[in-house]
């Protein structure tokens, strides 16, 4: 059986509240999300998919680059975040865990080899990785393709899993729907966050603007050239929202 990929770029992915629920209720519905990896911490806190990539999961959530196997996955979301926010919980990630926040000396520390921060290296090299990624599941994947901006998942919940279901062709009750926007924020939460603290230079905005402004061209790009998908966009601020499938 063909699966779905549920790809976001380093730790964005299934563990956001607006989330949780519908990957974690009964199998009985048929809502499962698998996943690539064994993440004990996960599967011990109500994910019970991780590390399952058969039939009996909904989606399989990666942040690896699309498969060289053609037939692995069928179609794929692309849940995307700004880099800026995904780069910082990454971060935060790899010091605290899922719902830490990494200390205000880790974002100074100096590396024994390089003059520059460590927090600076990893900013610009997961930047560059965000990029890469993100293009080659627009440029390499042969499926359909669903793309969603993590921000309108937090905005617009509802009508966002909506059009996430319905792209899967999978149909949630109203019950299930009010308890995954009720459950939005998860246990998956950082609740710490440093007041009057700014870890991101200069340089490191002007790099995240000009990489995120490279991706959504690439984004409107795979839209013209696939003229046969329907399309629909939402824009709000600096948020852009695409959806599109490509039609067989």
């Amino acid at each position: 059986m063909a699966l779905s990929a549920l790809f976001s770029c380093s730790c964005i992915g299934v563990v956001s509240g607006q989330w949780k629920y519908l990957v974690t209720v009964s199998p009985a519905t048929g809502i499962m999300t698998g996943s690539i990896y064994m993440d004990y911490g996960l599967r011990m806190h109500g994910f019970p998919g991780e590390n399952v990539t058969d039939g009996s999961v909904l989606v399989v959530k990666t942040h690896e680059a699309p498969p060289l196997e053609v037939d692995k996955f069928k179609s794929a979301i692309l849940l995307i975040r700004n880099p800026r926010d995904a780069i910082l919980a990454d971060f935060n990630r790899l010091h605290k865990g899922h719902i830490g926040t990494a200390p205000k000396s880790a974002f100074k520390r100096k590396s024994h080899e390089q003059k520059k921060s460590e927090w600076s290296t990893y900013v610009f090299s997961q930047l560059a990785v965000w990029e890469l990624l993100h293009q080659q599941w627009l440029t390499k994947f042969l499926g359909p393709v669903h793309v969603v901006f993590y921000e309108l998942l937090v905005r617009d919940t509802r009508n966002t899993l909506i059009g996430i279901l319905s792209f899967l062709n999978h149909t949630v009750s109203e019950e299930d729907m009010h308890c995954a926007v009720a459950n939005r924020e998860g246990i998956y939460k950082r609740k710490k966050k440093y007041k009057n603290f700014e870890p991101f230079s200069p340089e490191m905005y002007s790099a995240i603007n000009k990489v995120r402004h490279r991706v959504l061209h690439m984004i409107t790009e795979f839209n013209n050239k696939h003229r046969n998908i329907t399309l629909h966009t939402v824009h709000s601020g600096k948020n852009y929202t695409l959806h599109y499938r490509r039609i067989p």
